[in-house]
């Protein structure tokens, strides 16, 4: 994360449409409009908030009604710096997920396609940084921090792995990993 917030502090500094000018002396886009009016600034405005992938990117661009032509120049220019990075992207979105939210696979692949990531770059990273044996791990870790909580209430034995199950449902695991870590707690 560290590596992350120095890329968005140098993409604040080179927010100034005038710290980077093309041949006719005018900020990326070629924008008259100010610098709000400018397409790099506001790209680099996004990024400075948080890191996003390309075709997230693309649209937010032109939903502020930037001509194809200059958000095409500045996705290029960013690519260039290497301020937009879609396998970086789904690096930090799943290693984000894994850490902080204790998420499954299914939670991740949806969380990365609503940030428009490829269906390819989705498997790979998956299978890189989430395989079978790290997601059980995890499952079985968020188990025993469920367990004691639910014990700590009172809550019978019957009644917690049901809950535990459902809980580990709802953040994405599958019916198999669920039912693995469970019994592995139980015996």
């Amino acid at each position: 994360m560290q590596k992350v917030f120095l890329k968005c502090n140098t993409i604040n500094k080179m927010r100034d449409e005038n710290s980077v000018k093309n041949s006719k002396g005018q900020g990326i886009a070629g924008s008259s409009g100010g610098k709000r009016g400018n397409c790099w600034y506001v790209a680099t405005m996004l990024l400075g908030v948080r890191p996003r992938s390309v075709a997230e990117m693309r649209k937010r661009l032109l939903a502020k009604r930037f001509s194809v032509e200059e958000v095409e120049k500045t996705i290029s220019k960013c690519l260039e710096f290497k301020y937009l990075d879609d396998k970086q992207f789904a690096k930090i979105v799943c290693d984000s997920m894994i850490l902080r939210k204790n998420s499954g696979k299914k939670a991740i692949v949806n969380k990365m396609r609503n940030f428009q990531l490829a269906g390819d770059l989705i498997t790979q990273t998956i299978n890189e940084y989430l395989p079978p044996e790290k997601e059980l791990e995890l499952a079985k870790e968020t188990v025993g921090k469920k367990r004691e909580q639910l014990k700590k209430r009172g809550v019978s034995e019957k009644l917690w792995y049901r809950r535990i199950g459902q809980y580990l449902m709802g953040r994405g695991f599958s019916g198999d990993v669920v039912r693995e870590a469970l019994e592995d707690i139980e015996g």
